[in-house]
């Protein structure tokens, strides 16, 4: 007589949560009610995971305010644990409490060479294309994007020992073979050079960035279509900014934990075949071997308020407002044919 594999009740869940955890589950799914953020009949279908019905009511709601993104590609976690549980994972000391839940917001890095749109708009004015870069590294606390500044500090940090150039290293080699190899196989300041304008790699406030009734004056002008939309982009998130920092004092999402930091949103190559893959995989592989973090931002939640998700909505507005317009400048200086205007 063959034997039958004993079966389960469908009453019996798949996996077995802590009494602690479902408690939480529930106190989040009755502030989303309550708020209005969800209704009775998605909490009755989802009784089984109150966590699941929270995090598709959060995804609805980043689909209205935020809307689609074409470049920059972000996830939004909703993290639930219990009152007496520490995280050292994320940071919190010993001593410390974990709020019993949050939001964090993450990336994943994409590349995208801008080097050809960038020259070409320099070419247009000078300081143009220093400008639309400088607009990057200005939102780098809103949307961390690894630019050509970016690839100079690796190049300290990890090959020049801390230095403007490779000299210092050199110096350590013991023979002239040695010192030759090194140089073969490093990024020296000469490759660098040559692989990145001057404007590209320098402080953000030390390039010739344009002012806003310049950058007003030549929209003005006789200038294409395509280097137009991308000035009233610059404006734009200039404009967009302004109110970030209006709002930063009640609104801060840093989240203020330690080591190398890697979830930077983009990677913004001169070209597709550049030393900036090379830089941020070595900076990555470092940082992987030691401590490091990839979390843009935290909010965390009250979950006896409803009015928590409401603050936060009503705060990451700003931020939302120049994630889209970071991400349109992306897209615009990606693409199409910007070759032949830089070599025009």
């Amino acid at each position: 007589m063959p034997l039958s594999l004993p079966r389960l009740d469908p009453s019996i869940p798949e996996t077995i949560e802590p009494l602690a955890s479902r408690r939480l589950q529930a106190r989040l799914a009755r502030g989303l009610l309550d708020g209005g953020a969800i209704d009775a009949a998605a909490v009755k279908a989802g009784r089984r995971s109150m966590l699941k019905v929270c995090e598709a009511a959060l995804q609805a709601w980043l689909h209205e305010h935020l809307g689609e993104l074409h470049c920059l590609d972000l996830s939004f976690v909703l993290v639930l644990r219990s009152l007496t549980e520490t995280d050292r994972s994320f940071g919190y000391a010993e001593q410390e409490m974990a709020p019993e839940a949050e939001i964090r917001w993450f990336a994943t890095c994409g590349l995208w060479p801008i080097g050809h749109a960038l020259q070409a708009l320099e070419n247009v004015h000078e300081g143009l294309g220093a400008t639309v870069l400088t607009a990057f590294d200005e939102n780098s606390d809103v949307m961390p994007i690894f630019t050509p500044r970016d690839a100079l500090e690796v190049c300290r940090e990890f090959y020049w020992h801390g230095e403007d150039d490779e000299s210092e290293a050199m110096a350590n080699c013991e023979t002239d073979e040695e010192r030759r190899d090194l140089a073969e196989e490093m990024i020296t300041r000469a490759k660098l050079d040559a692989a990145f304008p001057n404007w590209a790699t320098d402080f953000a406030s030390k390039r010739p960035n344009l002012k806003v009734h310049q950058l007003r004056r030549l929209k003005r002008g006789a200038l294409p279509p395509r280097e137009r939309d991308v000035i009233d982009n610059v404006l734009a998130l200039k404009t967009a900014r302004a109110r970030l920092l209006a709002a930063r004092a009640t609104a801060d999402f840093d989240a203020q934990e330690d080591g190398w930091f890697t979830g930077h949103a983009a990677l913004l190559a001169w070209n597709e075949d550049d030393l900036s893959m090379r830089l941020y995989d070595d900076y990555c592989n470092y940082a992987s071997e030691s401590e490091s973090r990839d979390t843009i931002g935290l909010h965390p939640l009250d979950l006896d308020i409803c009015a928590s998700l409401h603050q936060w909505g009503s705060a990451m507005k700003h931020h939302f407002e120049c994630i889209r317009l970071l991400d349109r400048l992306i897209g615009l200086l990606s693409d199409g044919d910007w070759l032949q205007a830089d070599n025009s």
